[in-house]
């Protein structure tokens, strides 16, 4: 890519891991990113990336327990995890049509996990630091804009309040390039 800055407009596809997929197992197709970068070097650019996965599962009529009390019934749970990084992209060639990269960004992220069951709803918000490798290919097919295909391993660390809530995403963008 000869142009000094893009954006990205990403659509993203998420797998829950570790503590999430014990909260949700299930696999969200409802995500969003945008990622600003800015070229510092013909391999290396820096920038910025915001995303929002949301994440549902119901779960079958059962009995939760919670220390000396039960409750019975049907959970419907949510997860929103919203991602806000800093960090950089190192691309393996220079400014060819097919351009693939690795890129590693550090930040951290807003997770909002709500259970529903019945007429209660429990709620539970938290900032987590959280860091993110990620592994792609740049496909330019004209001058000014591009697609983007990569994988993501999204690392949200544990906190008091709540466990790791960490995903492997799939994601495919649009990139205008100025």
């Amino acid at each position: 890519m000869q142009a000094q800055t893009y954006g990205t407009l990403e659509y993203v596809v998420a797998m829950p891991l570790q503590d999430m997929k014990d909260y949700i197992n299930k696999t969200s197709f409802r995500g969003i990113a945008f990622d600003y970068q800015h070229k510092i070097d013909p391999k290396l650019s820096v920038g910025l990336n915001v995303g929002l996965s949301l994440f549902y599962e119901k779960k079958s009529y059962a009995t939760y327990i919670d220390g000396t009390s039960s409750i019975s019934g049907i959970q419907y749970r949510y997860l929103s995890a919203i991602p806000i990084y800093a960090g950089g992209i190192y691309f393996l060639n220079e400014d060819t049509r097919m351009n693939p990269f690795v890129g590693f960004y550090i930040g951290t992220t807003y997770t909002i996990r709500d259970t529903d069951m019945g007429l209660y709803r429990w709620q539970e918000e938290n900032w987590s630091f959280s860091m993110r490798p990620e592994a792609g290919v740049i496909f330019k097919p004209v001058k000014t804009f591009a697609i983007k295909v990569s994988l993501r391993y999204n690392e949200v660390f544990r906190t008091e309040s709540m466990g790791n809530q960490s995903f492997l995403a799939i994601v495919v963008g649009l990139v205008i390039i100025k």
